[in-house]
């Protein structure tokens, strides 16, 4: 008897069909998660396309921490814990900066531990913003030389939202530690997707990539509209402020050269970057307005200036970079 080939035909066609429809239907599925993946970069802490995802019972699971190395060992900490730890290291701080000492009882006093950001109301809000800000300020030079410091960003995002509340004051705060493994996290936890000034930093948020070259912030603080520069030129005078306050002991100086050099040098490579792309070689006006008032406080005869000598470089290099253009 002969084999019916039509018949076998047949069939192999259906099972050859099966099996293309289902690897099609495979490679969509890895576009669309890959496409909710890219989606979900720099959008920040517990965002999810999944509405159920988000739910209360499922917070509890999940903390923002720049401390833990992930969301769920956070989790197991409890508050108490964080406001502890931050208290001890800001009073422990005495010695380095009275400023940040002061500030033990305001922000992790006793008085915090039930304090509910979302309860309160518009004008205590406001009030509680400020105080978060000039904490974030005066921690600015100690971050990478004090590195129990970052407790006390633990509690503040633990307890007072800043990276959902004062996103912007955070990274620029973080931004002098650009390399580090606490700033990309706190990257992951801003919604960078909806935050104009930094949104170039989005793809630096995804999971696994690398650390921000200073020659990103450079570019971005070249730009016409002088967002980032100003943000910049601002830690150097935050820098020099904290110097004021907290003396020139050596580990004070060591934070605040820091933050200083790294402004001077973001500043030099956007004003080169601003005059290689522009037609005539020339700086725009907004960049020359942003610098000269900085450049008049650094070298200027005010104690922010006769105190600190290395924000009175800072002024000179600026005064050379311009007068290159």
């Amino acid at each position: 008897t002969k084999p019916n080939l039509s018949a076998t035909s047949s069939s192999q066609v259906k099972q050859n069909m099966s099996s293309l429809s289902s690897q099609l239907n495979a490679l969509r599925g890895q576009k669309t998660a890959s496409s909710s993946h890219s989606s979900a970069v720099g959008r920040g802490f517990g965002y999810t396309s999944n509405a159920a995802a988000s739910s209360p019972s499922k917070s509890a699971l999940f903390k923002a921490t720049i401390v833990h190395e992930s969301s769920k060992v956070a989790a197991d900490v409890p508050t108490s814990l964080v406001r502890a730890k931050c208290y001890d290291v800001l009073k422990g701080l005495k010695d380095l900066s009275l400023t940040l000492a002061s500030y033990a009882e305001i922000i992790a006093g006793p008085s915090t531990a039930n304090q509910e950001r979302a309860l309160l109301t518009k004008e205590q809000n406001a009030a509680t913003s400020e105080k978060v800000k000039a904490v974030l300020k005066s921690l600015t030079p100690y971050i990478t030389t004090h590195p129990a410091t970052l407790n006390v960003l633990e509690y503040l995002i633990r307890r007072y939202e800043v990276h959902v509340r004062e996103p912007f004051e955070l990274l620029t705060c973080m931004l002098p530690h650009h390399e580090s493994a606490a700033f990309h996290r706190a990257l992951q936890l801003v919604n960078v997707a909806e935050l104009p000034s930094y949104f170039f930093l989005r793809p630096y948020a995804a999971q696994g990539a690398s650390a921000v070259p200073r020659s990103i912030i450079a570019r971005q603080a070249g730009k016409e509209d002088t967002v980032i520069l100003k943000c910049v030129l601002g830690l150097a005078e935050t820098a020099a402020q904290v110097h004021l306050k907290d003396g020139d002991g050596t580990n004070v100086k060591e934070g605040t050269q820091r933050v200083i050099a790294f402004a001077a040098a973001v500043c030099v490579a956007a004003v080169e970057n601003q005059c290689r792309s522009s037609p005539n070689s020339t700086l725009h006006d907004l960049t020359v307005r942003a610098i000269l008032p900085v450049i008049a406080a650094a070298v200027g005869e005010k104690d922010v200036s006769t105190k600190c000598s290395d924000f009175r470089n800072f002024g000179y290099v600026l005064i050379a970079s311009l007068s290159k253009h």
